[in-house]
């Protein structure tokens, strides 16, 4: 008996195809041994359906396909990835920063659960749409990270620690929306050039250089209210050295 195997996607548009040649009645699991072969989706990922209906039977016979009929395959994780759609329109849809960094996050968490199930291995086709993505979420993250020195007074740990407090704090806009680590992350997976490529375009896509001075008015507007009260800023007193190296950074990609 011949079934037509067909991979597809949350929009059931068809992405990969084999024949399986099924021996006796046809066991299931010797199909889902086929389907990790030819579609590289493991055992536990594989939903299998006929007639829009889940396989539940242990043969293709109790799931009454017949003779040059098909299954169709989609992996598990499928409704993550339209989640995940759906979240990345709504983001380039977002206007302010903060808003974007909560959800470039969220993106980047999603992200790793993808990866961690292999569905990018099986859906070869989606890799165009995944470039396009990674050159807003990545880098965004990955041009703060660079453009940004590093400066332990502002962390957002040591911030929502002062906020706690009733404290006024010097926030840096550019970075509060994405602890520094999860940065790290991104940009160590990243080679050098990757990194360029992607900073050229996200310094004009976040008008990066713009928000520098709206940041450095900000800053400097809480740490001279902090030192008319008597607060004494630790290691964020250079703000003017801190400042320059930010835009020196800038200019490197421009």
């Amino acid at each position: 008996m011949k079934i037509f195997v067909e991979l597809k996607d949350h929009e059931d548009k068809l992405h990969q195809e084999f024949e399986w040649n099924a021996i006796g009645q046809g066991e299931i699991s010797q199909l889902k041994d086929q389907i990790k072969l030819v579609f590289s989706i493991d055992h536990v990922f594989q939903q299998l359906s006929y007639n829009g209906a889940l396989i539940r039977a242990d043969t293709v016979k109790e799931a009454g396909l017949k003779d040059k009929e098909t299954c169709v395959v989609k992996h598990a994780l499928i409704q993550n990835w339209a989640v995940f759609l759906q979240r990345y329109r709504r983001l380039k849809s977002l206007r302010t920063s903060d808003e974007q960094g909560d959800m470039a996050h969220s993106l980047l968490g999603m992200v790793d659960i993808l990866k961690t199930g292999g569905f990018f291995a099986c859906y070869v086709n989606i890799h165009t749409v995944c470039d396009e993505i990674c050159a807003d979420v990545d880098g965004k993250t990955i041009i703060i990270d660079f453009a940004i020195p590093f400066r332990e007074g502002y962390q957002r740990e040591n911030v929502c620690q002062l906020v706690r407090e009733g404290t006024p704090a010097p926030v840096d806009t550019l970075v509060n929306d994405v602890a520094n680590r999860e940065l790290r992350k991104v940009v160590e997976a990243c080679s050098s050039d990757e990194r360029i490529k992607i900073a050229r375009t996200a310094i004009d896509k976040w008008n990066l250089m713009d928000s520098i001075e709206i940041a450095k008015v900000r800053t400097n507007t809480v740490k001279e209210i902090m030192e008319a009260q008597g607060i004494t800023i630790e290691k964020t007193e250079d703000f003017a050295q801190y400042f320059a190296d930010v835009k020196f950074n800038c200019s490197l990609f421009l």
